[in-house]
């Protein structure tokens, strides 16, 4: 008997801090324990995120069916909006092993 998959959608919110003396950026998110992506700039960090998810989510078990990232338009209470932020928008499945 085969087993039904179950598709899991997932909202994570991504935050970029700024390291004083140096100026890396490092995107964070609480949605995600343990998630970071480092870079330079606002679009390394972007340009990186999706394979970032991809890889955290697969160490965790589960494969990543589709992803969306984008900017966040909306404010973040007590965030700098200088700083860019991020939505990822993630269709996940559970993964078992064979």
């Amino acid at each position: 008997m085969q087993e039904k998959q179950t598709i899991e959608q997932k909202i994570i919110h991504i935050k970029t801090l700024v390291h004083k003396s140096t100026g890396a950026l490092l995107a964070v998110s609480d949605d995600l324990k343990g998630f970071m992506v480092a870079g330079k700039t606002h679009d390394e960090i972007e340009h990186k995120l999706e394979t970032a998810l991809r890889d955290h989510f697969e160490l965790l078990g589960f494969a990543l069916i589709s992803i969306l990232v984008s900017s966040e338009e909306d404010e973040v209470a007590g965030f700098d909006r200088s700083l860019p932020a991020f939505t990822a928008r993630a269709s996940l499945e559970e993964k078992h092993a064979a």
